[in-house]
C-alpha cells in the first residue's frame, strides 16, 4: 500500500499560510518573500526580494509564464507575476514571483 503524498498535503498548510487567487479561483499557498543577495553585471552585490509561493500542483495545473496571481501582503490583495514554475514530482510546485 503506497502512501498518498497528495491528501497529505492538506497537512503542509497551516496558519501561516494564505490563500491566493489566479484567474478567479482561489487556493492555499505557503507564501515566502525572502530577501536573497543577487550579483550586477558590475559585480556588486546587492539584496533584492525574491517572493514565492509553494502551493499543490493540482491546484495550479495549467499555470504559465507571465500569469497572475493575488496574494494578500500584510491585508493588501497585492498582485505577482509568475516568472517560474518549479513543479517537484511528488505533487508540490513552488512558483518563483515578481511583484506585478
Amino acid at each position: 500500500m503506497g502512501i498518498d503524498l497528495v491528501s497529505d498535503f492538506g497537512e503542509f498548510f497551516g496558519d501561516f499560510d494564505v490563500t491566493a487567487t489566479w484567474e478567479g479561483v482561489a487556493f492555499q499557498i505557503h507564501f515566502e518573500n525572502f530577501y536573497e543577495p543577487m550579483e550586477t553585471n558590475l559585480g556588486t552585490v546587492v539584496e533584492a526580494s525574491a517572493p514565492r509561493a509553494v502551493c499543490r500542483a493540482a491546484d495550479v495545473q495549467g499555470i504559465a509564464h507571465d500569469d497572475i496571481l493575488v496574494i494578500p501582503v500584510d491585508g493588501v490583495q497585492t498582485r505577482y507575476k509568475v516568472v517560474g514554475i518549479q513543479p517537484d514530482g511528488a505533487g508540490m510546485t513552488t512558483l518563483i514571483l515578481l511583484e506585478a
